[in-house]
């Protein structure tokens, strides 16, 4: 009879542990479940609709430009859907901006920066829809690992278009994490340079950063359990997604953004990605900005600090 109640208790548990951990992946993972909004800590509502009025404004001037739709098959199948700003001017330089998460559009989300390239630095500009994310197609989000894949091929499209590109990868959020797991990938000589804001160091630690803030909960159990999911409907568990283990391969510069009041994606993230990195890097730390609010806090230093990179990193002004 104890057998049975044990048996009973141990069989009930992991039935509780799985369903607890399949919420979990769902609640954070699942392009269908969109209560776990994109949030940024720290930031007034004030300033949160003046930078939605801000780029409200540059996606309608980006839209005003009618961007190219471009469109790739994944490693794994799933159609992928981007926008292409053409430059004013013929050029070789392109860069490619990675959106963070849950945006409904990549263009949308990123259309500040887009402007920034094309209008000031002369870049053609291709904004992808991650997979699970806007016009592209897949239900699990890639938070970088499965997406660097898909950067891969995106890089490919330019290079297609043009062997004598001069390609740029800038990602912000998880587009930050996009492009660092891209970094430790053999990537062709184009690739020249890569923009790192507010990057998480791995999808494990920031989604048990986000279990700690969110719910007072610690990683075990429902870590592991969420993980082993995420192996099965992804193919790669939560700690294999490491953007650490990439930049400590990575061979092209890159320069590391991140806002000293960031505790969405904690500040000291930065640090460590930085510290791992063994290819060229630079390092700029914006004061009292929130998380992904670096650009917008201060604009003209911002750009000075992209401008300058890049400048070293293409050998000609821009």
């Amino acid at each position: 009879m104890k057998r049975l109640w044990a048996a009973g208790l141990v069989t009930g548990g992991g039935l509780l542990l799985g369903g607890a951990g399949w919420y979990m992946h769902s609640y954070a993972l699942s392009r269908r479940n969109r209560t776990m909004l994109k949030q940024a800590e720290g930031k007034s509502s004030a300033a949160v609709e003046e930078m939605n009025e801000q780029s409200r404004r540059d996606y309608e001037w980006a839209l005003s430009l009618k961007p190219e739709s471009l469109e790739i098959t994944s490693y794994d199948g799933l159609q992928l859907r981007g926008k292409l700003l053409r430059a004013k001017n013929p050029t070789h330089r392109t860069v490619i901006l990675a959106h963070g998460y849950r945006a409904e559009v990549g263009l949308r989300d990123m259309a500040s920066l887009a402007k920034m390239y094309h209008e000031e630095f002369g870049f053609h500009v291709l904004c992808p829809d991650n997979r699970a994310h806007g016009a592209s197609e897949g239900n699990i989000i890639g938070f970088g690992w499965t997406d660097r894949k898909d950067y891969l091929d995106w890089i490919d499209v330019i290079i297609q278009q043009d062997k004598q590109a001069e390609i740029m990868l800038h990602g912000v959020s998880m587009g930050g994490s996009i492009v660092l797991a891209v970094s430790g990938e053999a990537l062709p000589d184009q690739v020249r340079g890569i923009v790192s804001d507010c990057a998480f160091t791995s999808m494990h630690d920031q989604l048990a950063h986000q279990l700690k803030q969110a719910f007072g909960l610690p990683p075990f159990p429902l870590m592991p359990a969420a993980s082993l999911i995420n192996k099965w409907y992804a193919g790669h568990f939560f700690k294999e997604a490491s953007a650490l283990k990439q930049v400590k391969k990575a061979e092209v510069p890159i320069l590391y953004i991140h806002g000293k009041e960031d505790y969405y994606v904690p500040t000291d993230m930065v640090y460590r990605l930085y510290e791992r990195t063994n290819a060229e890097k630079h390092l700029y730390i914006v004061d009292a900005a929130g998380h992904g609010q670096a650009f917008s806090q201060n604009k003209q230093a911002y750009q000075k600090h992209v401008e300058d990179f890049i400048k070293k990193q293409l050998n000609k002004t821009t």
